[in-house]
């Protein structure tokens, strides 16, 4: 048995000790494979397939990470690096901190869960042995004084159920994860974990007062939590949101909506994760050439939050024929260009935005990480270190990006 951290993995150190100890029989990433997975997840967020989560700096060409959610990302990576590299061991996962790429391979197994070699069905099968399992654990634990007296016992337990629970609900199994969510708090009424995201599935079937009775039933516990506050007057806008939301959609049906409630009614999809109709929406907002530029302004920041890429290179193309002297649009778009993998492009959005503002603009450029893959062309190198030559006109250079 080989027992590894997925949340230090990151970390050289540790991974130096991993090699040390279990290097001779099973494949443990190598400090290149380490720093290859820095560069992977640095990729995956230039290229918009990953939201930062973190602060990344490139300096000297090495790439520095900092925060919980980013640096869990690499752990990832570098955790499936290992699942992949020794197909002949069977691995399991008590879960920390979720890595999104499991839960295709997971399957519940007793108090934590296996991580299977091909994608995962969750038999009805599967469904009763764990809730047998669990039904008996929980009674139990529950039943035992000592364990009711043991914070850190109940802890322990309702993140095991709780992590079970997540597995449930990323499958679809909606009813199988609020069941064990509730054996989750019941094993520890005052988890944050359990509570909040037991509450978070209820939201996203539409259960608002539900999600609500919870929360309040938490908050009865932790009387001073700001947090469970917070949460509270979270549930309460989401349920005026869906309120407002059926709203202009009445509003759409009956074809009297207005620009500002159409914008406003994307941006309630998106909230409320209704994404067929966010991007059918969206499509129909961007495909408009007659929309004021604030307007695209607006529908460019939707489709960046939910990582529309096409459609938020068209909306920054239509924002910048009306606005074409904003330098930042420029910077934006040219960024947006290198993700769809067009360096040509790229290219000519961020001499636009040096024409406008000069050293200013070359400065932004130099210290955004994004356009870290242009640092070694030579007009790149030119465009950052010499004078720009006579002034282009700016309207008319949208015109070879419409291709």
């Amino acid at each position: 048995v080989y027992l590894i951290t997925q949340n230090a993995l990151a970390d050289n150190t540790y991974l130096n000790t991993m090699r040390d100890l279990y290097g001779d029989t099973i494949w443990i990433p190598s400090i290149q494979d380490s720093n290859l997975a820095f560069q992977q997840y640095f990729d995956m967020v230039r290229t918009g397939q990953l939201p930062a989560g973190a602060d990344i700096a490139l300096k000297d060409g090495r790439i520095s990470v900092q925060g919980v959610q980013g640096v869990m990302q690499i752990n990832g990576i570098l955790a499936r690096q290992i699942f992949d590299n020794n197909p002949d061991h069977e691995f399991y996962v008590e879960e920390s901190y979720v890595i999104p790429w499991m839960y295709e391979f997971m399957i519940p197994h007793g108090l934590i869960m296996k991580i299977c070699r091909q994608p995962s069905e969750i038999t009805p099968e599967i469904v009763r042995k764990d809730r047998t399992f669990w039904d008996w654990y929980c009674r139990r634990l529950l039943n035992d004084r000592k364990f009711l007296r043991d914070a850190v016992a109940r802890k322990t337990f309702s993140k095991l159920r709780g992590a079970i629970a997540g597995l449930y609900f990323a499958k679809g199994l909606v009813e199988e994860a609020k069941y064990a969510f509730q054996q989750a708090i019941d094993l520890y009424p005052l988890s944050p974990e359990a509570n909040f995201r037991m509450a978070d599935l209820l939201l996203s079937q539409g259960q608002y007062a539900d999600a609500h009775a919870v929360i309040e039933k938490f908050l009865e516990g932790d009387p001073g939590n700001e947090k469970i506050r917070e949460f509270l007057n979270y549930i309460e806008r989401m349920e005026a949101g869906a309120k407002r939301l059926e709203q202009l959609e009445q509003l759409a049906k009956s074809g009297t909506m207005e620009l500002q409630g159409a914008l406003e009614l994307l941006a309630l999809y998106r909230q409320h994760n209704r994404w067929t109709q966010f991007d059918g929406m969206l499509q129909q907002l961007v495909s408009q050439t007659n929309l004021p530029a604030e307007a695209y302004l607006q529908i460019a920041r939707l489709a960046y939050e939910s990582q529309r890429w096409p459609a938020l290179d068209l909306a920054l193309q239509r924002y910048l024929a009306l606005r074409p002297s904003d330098m930042n649009g420029w910077i934006e778009l040219a960024a947006v260009r290198l993700g769809l993998n067009r360096p040509d492009d790229a290219m000519a959005c961020l001499r636009n935005a040096v024409q406008l503002r000069g050293e200013e603009a070359r400065n932004i450029v130099r210290q955004d990480p994004r356009f870290q893959p242009l640092h070694n062309r030579a007009d790149f190198q030119q465009l950052m270190n010499s004078p720009m030559g006579p002034p282009i006109v700016l309207p008319g250079t949208l015109q070879p990006f419409l291709r």
